[in-house]
């Protein structure tokens, strides 16, 4: 990796710790993302490809799906960009995968289900040859794809706990709290009013993941969105009353012993899940 991609990484960084004007436009201390748009030179592109990827990240992570999708188009057009076996990909895929179903959910175009389909197959691709780290990011998209079709609400909520849980046992905190994040939004879009703790919990303790992360704007992001929750009265809910998350292990000590027991291909009927995007 060159001096100037490691800037953008950096960039990035600088971005979710709050050190930025808006989170989503890679421009700051460290670089000028109109450098890279605007360059003409080809020894550029692999920095260009880095910073296509890394915007879309910021993007999806601050629900900003316009850059989302242009990132995903301009990526799509990039067949190297994937089929590269590098550290990034995995979490490249996974974002592209989510960024596309969510274009699904807003537009319903058939254009972004083939993406989300294609980009699906290649992470299943990943856990089926048991590449380490990638089992619970093939799991939070089926878990999103669930949410967009599946009418059992506990279903999807399963799916939901089942990728949260394997992000945290493998270390992920970011990967884990987005999953909460997620699974906040989706209950509290579906669920009913006696419910509505649930969504509170999963929105709360993925707050405090973002904290632990250092992601300090998108901590600041979710106060201002969630607000309104604040003030919920929740004394009848069954709500547990705090965060409840802090002082809890998130890093298991031997995670390829657990990468090899835990199997996430293999469902309780003793099928396999596959996309369907």
């Amino acid at each position: 990796m060159t001096a100037k991609s490691i800037l953008i990484y950096y960039q990035a960084v600088l971005n979710l710790t709050g050190q930025s004007d808006d989170p989503v436009i890679l421009r700051g201390e460290a670089m000028d993302q109109d450098d890279y748009l605007l360059a003409k030179n080809n020894n550029v592109r692999t920095q260009l490809h880095f910073m296509w990827m890394l915007q879309q990240q910021l993007a999806y992570l601050f629900e900003n799906l316009e850059v989302g999708n242009a990132r995903l188009q301009d990526m799509d057009k990039e067949k190297r960009m994937v089929d590269a076996v590098q550290f990034y990909v995995p979490n490249l895929l996974m974002h592209m995968c989510l960024t596309a179903i969510a274009m699904i959910k807003s537009t319903g175009r058939r254009k972004y289900r083939v993406q989300a389909r294609k980009y699906t197959k290649i992470l299943e691709s990943w856990v089926k040859q048991k590449v380490l780290n990638v089992q619970h990011k093939y799991m939070l998209v089926l878990a999103d794809e669930a949410s967009m079709k599946a009418k059992d609400y506990h279903e999807v909520k399963e799916k939901f706990d089942c990728a949260i849980l394997t992000a945290t046992k493998s270390g992920f905190k970011q990967d884990a709290a987005l999953a909460k994040e997620m699974a906040g939004r989706y209950w509290l879009s579906k669920c009913n009013k006696e419910e509505k703790w649930i969504a509170i919990d999963y929105l709360t303790d993925a707050q405090l993941l973002y904290e632990e992360w250092g992601a300090k704007a998108k901590v600041a992001q979710m106060e201002s969105k969630y607000a309104f929750l604040v003030t919920e009265d929740l004394s009848k809910s069954g709500s547990r009353g705090s965060l409840g998350l802090r002082g809890r292990p998130r890093f298991t000590k031997k995670p390829s012993k657990m990468h090899e027991e835990f199997n996430p291909m293999k469902s309780t009927t003793g099928g396999e899940p596959s996309p369907s995007v």
